[in-house]
């Protein structure tokens, strides 16, 4: 039977006519393109039925092809991304030697392998470096996009050539004779059915059974890999311990050899009843966080004190029983922790990964306070580390799994005011020790806003007379150290209910200080908002620091004896030379009869 013009007659010979390429010669190309191409197909038929039914077809039959086609396209650029770095990426370096050799003369493989070598490793270098000082940058330019878009072009850029080199060294390992014996012998076949020097003739299932092996050994590894002490934590927390709160300790016997004494840290639920409370400041990192209106801030906020740890979006659990009785020590460390893969609204997918990858973490994993972690929050840490680690890596931390990811409090809200006013405290003194070098008030805005949003609490300040170094020559106004603020209490609990008063303080130099100290601002452009990642003072640098803290709070605590009433109606008398508002006023005399 005659199919049309498709029937080949005995004397048309059309693969002659137009003969297809060998595959093996295409092997790659075919590889790396023709799944897309296949996809592609699938992707035109999907826009074709959409449009041909869209008389019929309702809104969520459109949402779900739609949202299908993302998807789609999605693996077909993926597919063609990785194939090409991976495969065509091996053998451009496969080829470079013999290319070069027609410039340079004969070029040895191990040259070109230690050149390779000296290439990552200075990628890396420049990598590190550049995380090493992003804490300093990224405050000092305000967040700004350039520099964020830099660092994660130089990661993508270090990942793209982590992966053509480890694919390189793979097709290298694989064609060496011992390699084929140990597969041939694994396997149970000859060498030459399992494995030649040409890449594409590697046997799929030699790929597969290598690829569960390596699975396999990474799913084993995990059961004894602790993924909280397996990090910078712990080198980060045993110092934070030394510097602090071995200083209270008269009697200590370090360890001759390491110089830590572990009786220097204390259990968090052993800590004095006295008043007032200690409370530390954490994130909870989610990253894969549920709700629309949170995919800037990415986590939540998280605190530990002697009574309870957690927050009260997730609830509390009591800390004496709370990750077998949580130290001092680890909850100073995660809120301190402020270089982790999670970073809250500082989170970014790529360097996530990247820091990952090279156990950047001063994080730390613990059972989740909520109904997630019924059976988990007892403990330590996560007893499997993989699942922990991957989600670390990919950003999959959130608040509804059994273990939750702490990282420092900056990371959700820097100043503790957010708490502070959940906790509905009428005299809230904030100390802003953060880079700040152009007073834009960058966490003191951050704290308003988040307050406002998920309380409806609103903060008010009046004129702010901070000004930073670079308007001190030009005032025309007195410069001062601190503000005065109201918080509206009575918008949420009812008219009747008090406000608050808040008293931000910050560090400035206006001229008046002792000579030591505006010796130093002089001669140092960044004080008093140097970088917090510099963690090397020199001893006049300390000195300066502290006496300006110690200058400061002098000027403002005289004769009041810790009556928080004439605290501030000094700072608002002497130091910012007004009179106290009537609201204020009122609040303060409300105060005073409530005590008496």
């Amino acid at each position: 039977n005659e199919i049309g013009a498709l029937q080949l007659k005995p004397n048309q010979k059309l693969p002659e006519r137009f003969p297809l390429p060998a595959p093996a010669s295409n092997a790659v190309k075919y590889v790396s393109f023709a799944p897309a191409l296949i996809l592609g197909v699938l992707l035109l038929v999907n826009f074709l039925f959409t449009g041909l039914t869209s008389w019929v077809a309702e809104d969520e039959d459109r949402e779900w092809w739609g949202r299908s086609a993302a998807w789609i396209l999605i693996t077909i650029f993926g597919w063609i991304v990785i194939n090409v770095i991976v495969l065509w990426g091996a053998q451009a370096i496969s080829a470079t030697p013999n290319r070069l050799g027609v410039f340079l003369g004969e070029i040895k493989a191990t040259r070109q392998a230690k050149g390779l070598l000296g290439a990552f490793g200075g990628v890396t270098g420049l990598v590190s470096a550049l995380l090493a000082i992003r804490s300093k940058l990224s405050s000092k330019f305000g967040e700004k996009a350039g520099f964020q878009w830099l660092l994660v072009v130089v990661a993508v850029v270090f990942f793209v050539l982590l992966a053509i080199i480890i694919s390189w060294v793979l097709v290298l390992i694989g064609s060496q004779p011992w390699a084929q014996h140990v597969t041939a012998w694994l396997l149970g076949g000859a060498p030459e059915q399992i494995i030649d020097p040409n890449s594409w003739r590697i046997q799929l299932f030699v790929v597969v059974f290598l690829t569960c092996v390596m699975l396999l050994f990474g799913i084993v590894i995990g059961f004894f890999i602790n993924a909280n002490k397996f990090s910078l934590h712990a080198t980060y927390r045993n110092r934070l311990i030394r510097a602090y709160l071995a200083a209270s300790r008269t009697i200590r016997r370090p360890n001759l050899f390491t110089g830590f004494d572990p009786d220097d840290n204390i259990k968090l639920g052993d800590l004095s009843s006295d008043k007032p409370i200690h409370v530390l400041n954490g994130a909870l990192n989610v990253i894969r966080g549920e709700q629309l209106a949170w995919q800037e801030r990415k986590a939540e906020s998280f605190t530990m004190s002697r009574l309870h740890c957690g927050s009260f979006k997730v609830g509390y659990r009591p800390s004496p029983q709370y990750g077998e009785a949580i130290t001092l020590g680890t909850a100073m460390a995660i809120s301190g922790a402020a270089a982790n893969p999670n970073m809250g609204y500082h989170s970014s997918p790529v360097l996530g990964l990247l820091m990952t990858l090279f156990n950047v973490r001063l994080g730390w994993w613990l059972g989740n306070p909520g109904s997630p972690g019924a059976k988990t929050w007892r403990r330590k840490g996560p007893r499997y580390s993989v699942g922990p680690l991957f989600s670390e890596a990919i950003g999959n931390t959130t608040d509804h799994y059994k273990y939750v990811n702490l990282s420092d409090g900056g990371h959700f809200e820097n100043l503790g005011i957010y708490e502070m006013v959940l906790r509905r405290c009428h005299f809230i003194v904030v100390s802003d020790g953060g880079e700040d070098p152009e007073c834009a008030y960058a966490d003191l805005g951050e704290a308003v806003r988040k307050i406002r949003i998920d309380f409806g609490i609103p903060i008010e300040f009046g004129t702010m007379t901070i000004y930073p170094r670079s308007a001190i020559d030009t005032l025309k106004t007195p410069g001062h150290n601190c503000a005065v603020g109201r918080i509206r209490y009575s918008v949420v609990d009812g008219a009747d209910a008090p406000d608050g008063i808040i008293v931000y303080i910050k560090p400035a130099c206006y001229g008046d200080e002792p000579r030591d100290i505006y010796e130093y601002f002089k001669t140092n452009p960044t004080f008093p908002h140097e970088s917090t990642s510099d963690q090397f003072f020199s001893e006049s640098q300390f000195e300066s620091y502290r006496m300006l803290g110690a200058y400061t709070m002098e000027k403002f605590c005289t004769d009041c004896d810790g009556d928080f009433r004439c605290f501030v109606r000094d700072i608002l008398k002497r130091h910012l030379q007004m009179e106290a508002p009537d609201w204020l006023s009122e609040l303060l005399d409300e105060t005073k009869n409530k005590v008496a």
